[in-house]
Order: structure tokens, then C-alpha cells, then sequence
């Protein structure tokens, strides 16, 4: 082999399983020659399987890469890729909390402080909620809530202005040390970028003026980008301040016929209501009510298919599996027992079956003049008078949703308008009207520990749709300014210039460029208003640049980009297709997707960190390696705690 060869083109050859030894061969040569190289290779591959010195050569430059490798900027990478990773996180749990919390909070106040008993009719991108805080946790004192408020004011909104501003403006200054390279800028351009460090209302007008009339950046786009950066740094104290905030936590209420507040979670909705309930043992019309577990505090309504029914997981648990409305030969009385004993609120579950069994027989109001039984009771005539306001459909085991009234040939129970609660179990009903027009939202109070007395609590949030915003900027911000800062690091790597005109160099270039500009007028014996008059009119602003690039050819972020690719494709390739198969096989329990996953991950940072072929087939193999040694490890130890089927 020859060591002095370049970076090979021939990386067919990888599909050899018997070695990595052609994956060492360094060979970057043109293409016009890759057909022949590749089958000199191939030819030659038997001979060079065991090639030593090019196992030496390719374990050398492996460590020399890992050595010459700058740690720092990668590190810095994998902290942008995790701070972008986990802006995106935080974006979708956003997107996912209206479901989150219509499943979780089963209360009848909404986001917004409204009453409604239907929670999934609130819009959360309602142009009403944009100031108000629609999402909020905790049972806070006021002093604890002002304190919290106050700390996010400053750590979040002062403390994160400094960080945006301070790099904001280091990448501000990059960029425009390598636009002044090629073409001036203003001096108040000059003294915005460089000299300030931050930016304030006037900095930020003179850059739109100046970008607009004066001499501006190549790049319309990155004068653009630093105007709105500008402002939005401006601004973010005071939308980090408008997105939070704190307010009393409140309780759902109805208003009673005599004015009372009663307490929406005391209200059940209707399911029966049996008239003549004297006959066994039971009070005069009483009510028998959906199920409600002591979780779901109050009882709302869900409306889907054009119905309404009790949004509760333990109602449907109930009558949607058929585990509480069974006939009798197929009830299981111990489990009805441990679940009646378990939420106290539903003692009446066999009640339920009992009833739905009942007038599925016997029919409703009592019309059949004939013997029955109820719940092992024996009844002379006439059958019991049980009647109900809405039943709905999707509720198979309550009978009643299409029973028909032989009298009126209707259907009395299929309207959902007639929706009924009950309060306290007692006998006073109320409809669904009578509900929403009365129903209104209230702070609730708790009893202080300390001194026994009544105060009320606050919870701390967020405004939905501002804290959406937010995030959004904070990734178009992310990405915008990684962009500007590889197109002006690139490029100043490509002329061969770091070094950048702030501080005190600053200052003197400037000092310079005005002397230069204003020899007829002396400019050390002007006044502050007389310089500034002088540059506004006779200069224009002034013009001010660095002295000029051998090439004025800016960097290409996607131009560069696609020429690495096209420089390593046969990396580039097998690495895509390593990984897509992975992907393909995730659901696959038999190890192998692992196994593809590793070895990709390892030619991902064989790829970032070597320069050369060998250097990065033998990175490949090493971080292969040492995946499998660790992937080994962590199943063991799994294996140990008998988890082990559970991930092959």
C-alpha cells in the first residue's frame, strides 16, 4: 500500500465483511480515476487484508485527529443542539397541554376563569386568552406567588436580555468585520456594533436608518435579521414579564334559587329518578346518579356525536365496559364490592344495574299493572314509576336512549337539552340552562395552619398563546444566529482574519476614519454638536472600513455544506442508509436495530472528527467497539434485575 495516498473515492469496498482494511486505504484522487483504482483494489484486496503498516498508519492519524480536534467547539455544538433539542421539547408539551389538562382537570373553570361545563369548547388560541394566565400551577400564598413573579422578572427577563445581547451582538460583530472587509458602514453603525455592545431604542433607529439610506451590509437578509434581533432583545424583558403572572385560584359555583353559592362539585347528573322509590326503601323520587369517583371532583359534560354524557374516565370505565350495569347471572359482586368500598360516592352502582334491568322489562312510569321485582324484592302491581331526563346512546348498558313511550310514540330520553343535575342527592333539579346562565367561577380560600384563618391561595403561570410566541422566537433566534455565526466564522477562516475592531482598537479606527474624513475641518477643535453636525451633513454618516480581503467571496453556509457531503459520499451515503434502516427497525426486538444504531452514531462522530478515510474507518471501529462493550454492560445489568426481555 502506498502511504502517501489521499482520501479514497472508493469506498465500495466497505462492502467487504471480512476487514476494514480497504476503509484504510487513504486515496482522494480524481474522479475520472475511481473505476480504476477501484478494481486495482479489488484485485489487490487479498494482499492487503492484513496490511500492518496501514493499520499502523490508520491508528496514527486517528490519534492525531482526536488531539488536533477542537473539544471546545464541539462541546459548544452539542450544548446548541441540546438548547435547540430542548426548545423543541418544550414546544410540543405546549402544543400537547389543552389535551393535557382537559384530561387531568376535570373542573368546570376554565383556563381563562370562565364557567363552562363542557371544557373541550375552549379555544386556546382565542384572542381573549393573550393576556391572560391560562396556564398555572400551585396553592401559593400571595408572597409566595409575588416572589416567584418577581424572580422570573429578573433571572428570566433582565438576566436573559444580557445573555441574548452579549451573543447577539459578538456574532453581530463577526459578521459585520467581514461585511466591512469588502464594504464601509456608518460610523454610528461602527460605534452600534462595536463600541455599545447592546443594544438601546436609538442604536437600534440609527441601524434601520442607517441600513436603509447610508451604506448598509452585503446581505439585506442579515440587515433585516439585526434590526428584528434588536428589537426583540429590547422587548424581551417585557414579554417575558406580560407571558407570567399569578392569580387566585377559584372554584366553580352555582347560584341557587335563593341566591346561595353552592358548590358545582356537589351537583351529579341525573341518570334515573325513581318516583315511587317509598316502595323499596328508598326516599320519594329519588335520584339515582351517573357514576363519580371521589377523583373526579366535579361532574362535567362531554359532547361528541351529537350527544352529551358525564366526561368522566370512571363513568365510562363503568357503563362503556359493562362492569357495573351487568345482569344479574353475570355480575361479579366482589368486584362491585372492592369498587364501591374504593369510591363511596358510587354505592349505588348495583342500583344502576338493578334499574336499567328493570325498566328494560317493565318499561317507564309505572304503566304495566302486573307483579315485579326489584333488587329481590317482590312488588304487587302496579310496576315501579321510574322516569329520567336524558340517557345517553353511547351508554348501551343504561337502558332507555331509544325506548319509546307508547302513549306519545316518542322517544322522551334521547334529547340531550334536557340534561339534569341534582344537588347534594337531594330533590331539587336543575337543567342544563339553568346550569350555564348561573354557574360562575369564584377564589376559593383554605384555612391558614398558623393562625386558623381564612385566606386565599394564587397559582403561577403562564399566558398559553405568549409563552407559544416565545418559544417560537427563541428558536427562530437560535437558528438564525448559529447561521450568521458559521457564514462569518467560515468566512473569516477562509481569509485568514480573526481579528476584530472592538474595544480600544475600536475606538482608534474610528478616531482614525473621522480624522481622515474631516482634514479640512480640524475635527479636535470641534464641539460635540459642531463632529456630529459635520458627519450628519458632510459625510453622510461617515463611512468607515477595514482594510480590504484578498477575496470578497462570503462563505457559503449550504454551498460549503453540500460540498463536504459530495467530499465524503460514500460516507455520507452509508451513513443515511445506516440509519434509515435503523429506523426502519426499531420496533425489532431482536437486537439488531442496536446494533445498526451503534455503528452509525459511531461513523456520525467518526465523520465530524477525522480528516482523512482511514482516520475515520478506524474512529468507526473504535466507537463501534466501545458501543457494544457498553451496550453489553447495561444488559447485563438488566438482565440481573430481570429486565432483560423487556429491550431484546
Amino acid at each position: 500500500m502506498d502511504s502517501d495516498s489521499k482520501t479514497s473515492t472508493g469506498f465500495s469496498a466497505v462492502l467487504s465483511t471480512k476487514s476494514f482494511a480497504p476503509l484504510l486505504i487513504d486515496d482522494s484522487s480524481s474522479l475520472g480515476k475511481k473505476t480504476a483504482r477501484s478494481k486495482r483494489r479489488c484485485a489487490d484486496l487479498g494482499s492487503k487484508l492484513w496490511d500492518k503498516r496501514a493499520w499502523k498508519e490508520a491508528v496514527i492519524a486517528a490519534v492525531q485527529d482526536l488531539i488536533d480536534f477542537n473539544w471546545v467547539i464541539a462541546i459548544s455544538w452539542l450544548f446548541l443542539l441540546g438548547w435547540i433539542a430542548g426548545l423543541g421539547v418544550l414546544l410540543s408539551v405546549v402544543i400537547q397541554q389543552p389535551q393535557t389538562i382537559t384530561d387531568s382537570d376535570n373542573t368546570a373553570c376554565q383556563p381563562d376563569g370562565s364557567f363552562n361545563i363542557f371544557m373541550d369548547e375552549y379555544d386556546w388560541w382565542a384572542a381573549s386568552g393573550f393576556f391572560q394566565i391560562t396556564m398555572a400551577w400551585g396553592t401559593m400564598t400571595f408572597a409566595n406567588a409575588k416572589f416567584i413573579d418577581v424572580a422570573w422578572d429578573v433571572v428570566f427577563g433582565r438576566g436573559g436580555q444580557a445573555l441574548l445581547a452579549w451573543i447577539s451582538w459578538s456574532i453581530f460583530s463577526d459578521y459585520v468585520t467581514t461585511s466591512m472587509e469588502v464594504s464601509p458602514v456608518t460610523y454610528e453603525t461602527f460605534w452600534t456594533v462595536f463600541l455599545d455592545g447592546s443594544p438601546t431604542f436609538w442604536s437600534t433607529w440609527y441601524l434601520m436608518r442607517d441600513f436603509s439610506r447610508s451604506h448598509g451590509l452585503r446581505s439585506r437578509f442579515a440587515m433585516v435579521f439585526m434590526v428584528v434581533v434588536a428589537i426583540f432583545i429590547l422587548l424581551f424583558p417585557t414579554l417575558g414579564g406580560a407571558m407570567s403572572g399569578y392569580q387566585a385560584n377559584s372554584g366553580a359555583f352555582i347560584r341557587g334559587a335563593d341566591g346561595e353559592m353552592l358548590k358545582f362539585s356537589d351537583f351529579d347528573m341525573i341518570a334515573y329518578i325513581i318516583h315511587d322509590g317509598d316502595r323499596v326503601n328508598l326516599t320519594k323520587d329519588y335520584p339515582v346518579t351517573f357514576a363519580r369517583s371521589n377523583y373526579d371532583t366535579e361532574q362535567l359534560l362531554g359532547n361528541t356525536l351529537d350527544e352529551y354524557y358525564p366526561n368522566s374516565w370512571y363513568s365510562w370505565s363503568y357503563y362503556g365496559s359493562s362492569n357495573c350495569e351487568e345482569d344479574q347471572e353475570y355480575s361479579n359482586e366482589e368486584r362491585n364490592k372492592q369498587w364501591q368500598e374504593r369510591y363511596p360516592l358510587n354505592c349505588r352502582c348495583s342500583l344502576h344495574g338493578s334499574v336499567s334491568n328493570y325498566t328494560k322489562k317493565h318499561g317507564f312510569f309505572g304503566l304495566k299493572n302486573n307483579n315485579s321485582t326489584f333488587m329481590n324484592q317482590t312488588l304487587s302491581s302496579p310496576t315501579l314509576n321510574i322516569s329520567a331526563f336524558y340517557l345517553p346512546e353511547r351508554y348501551s348498558t343504561i337502558f332507555g336512549n331509544n325506548w319509546t313511550d307508547p302513549r306519545t310514540n316518542t322517544q322522551p330520553f334521547s334529547d340531550r337539552s334536557k340534561v339534569t343535575y341534582t344537588y347534594n342527592m337531594g330533590n331539587d333539579t336543575y337543567d342544563l340552562n339553568y346550569i350555564r346562565s348561573n354557574g360562575t367561577c369564584q377564589p376559593v380560600t383554605e384555612i391558614d395552619k398558623i393562625n386558623a384563618s381564612a385566606r386565599e391561595t394564587y397559582q403561577w403561570g403562564f399566558s398559553y398563546i405568549q409563552l407559544f410566541i416565545m418559544l417560537l422566537l427563541l428558536i427562530l433566534w437560535t437558528l438564525g444566529m448559529s447561521a450568521m455565526w458559521v457564514k462569518s466564522h467560515m468566512t473569516m477562516r477562509m481569509r485568514g482574519r480573526f481579528d476584530k475592531p472592538k474595544g480600544f482598537k475600536g475606538v482608534l479606527g474610528l478616531a482614525a476614519a473621522i480624522r481622515k474624513e474631516l482634514q479640512e475641518s480640524n475635527p479636535d477643535d470641534l464641539t460635540h454638536d459642531q463632529l456630529s453636525e459635520e458627519i450628519k451633513k458632510r459625510l453622510r454618516g461617515g463611512a468607515i472600513e477595514l482594510e480590504k480581503a484578498g477575496s470578497p467571496a462570503m462563505y457559503g453556509v449550504w454551498g460549503g455544506l453540500w460540498g463536504w457531503i459530495k467530499n465524503w459520499r460514500w460516507w455520507t451515503t452509508t451513513w443515511c442508509l445506516l440509519t434509515a434502516i435503523g429506523s426502519l427497525l426499531i420496533t425489532y426486538k431482536g437486537g439488531v436495530f442496536l446494533w445498526i444504531m451503534i455503528l452509525s452514531a459511531s461513523m456520525f462522530f467518526a465523520m465530524v472528527i477525522g480528516r482523512s478515510s482511514k482516520s475515520m474507518a478506524m474512529l468507526s471501529l473504535w466507537g463501534f467497539v466501545l458501543g457494544i462493550i457498553i451496550w453489553i454492560a447495561a444488559m447485563s445489568a438488566l438482565q440481573q434485575r430481570g429486565m432483560f426481555d423487556m429491550y431484546y
